[in-house]
């Protein structure tokens, strides 16, 4: 089990194209430095403790497909970046502490087959 935070230096595994740390205790805010992972395809951080929120360069991954940062703690609002992730097939945010609306512009995103925003406060 990992405990911590994500390095900042995240970014040196350049060619990285799957990253999964799921159901560690892995806490504090998100790295901006993990939006240069420009390669990654599957993002899997769900079941850690995260806090914050999502970073604005997430919409930076153009050939994600999937991504789950469900059971943390996530909050604030989503990002409109998200909608920028036009690969995405599979998309998972739930049991956070997410506020606000779901971005309209998500419905850009034509790819997607699942979204689950479930355990959130958003309206």
């Amino acid at each position: 089990m990992l405990i911590g935070s994500i390095s900042i230096s995240i970014n040196n595994f350049t060619s990285l194209q799957a990253l999964d740390l799921t159901s560690n205790n892995l806490s504090s805010a998100l790295p901006p430095s993990l939006c240069e992972l420009k390669d990654l395809l599957e993002l899997y951080l769900q079941d850690n403790s995260f806090i914050g929120h999502l970073p604005l360069g997430l919409g930076s991954f153009a050939m994600m497909i999937d991504m789950d940062i469900s059971a943390n703690k996530l909050s604030e609002e989503l990002p409109a970046s998200l909608s920028k992730l036009q690969m995405l097939e599979y998309l998972n945010l739930s049991h956070n502490t997410f506020v606000g609306h779901i971005p309209e512009q998500l419905d850009h995103m034509l790819d997607l087959d699942t979204i689950d925003l479930s355990h959130n406060n958003l309206s």
